[in-house]
């Protein structure tokens, strides 16, 4: 599980849907999806939005929203392959500016 620290009240960094070695390849037919803590599935709102390329971006982090998030990825590596799934978590912090 990586961490990752967001300023408060701020916009995020992305958060990557992808390994280090998935990121310098081509995905056939990528789908991604995030749920964020308790299990909720991450949607398209006015503090949360998922890029084309599956990252994840906080516009205004709160404290509130601190907790685990983890992006399912189904993917095929090239077009005749099956289709492979990746499950990526990442813990996010609230941080206060200094």
């Amino acid at each position: 599980m990586v961490s990752v620290y967001v300023m408060l009240h701020q916009r995020s960094p992305h958060v990557l849907c992808v390994t280090q070695r998935l990121r310098n390849i081509e995905l056939v037919d990528p789908s991604f999806q995030w749920h964020g803590p308790k299990g909720k599935i991450v949607s398209e709102n006015t503090t949360a939005q998922v890029t084309s390329t599956g990252s994840l971006i906080f516009q205004n982090f709160e404290e509130a929203m601190t907790g685990v998030y983890t992006c399912f990825l189904e993917y095929k590596p090239t077009v005749e392959e099956i289709v492979k799934n990746l499950q990526l978590k990442y813990i996010v912090y609230g941080k206060k500016q200094i």
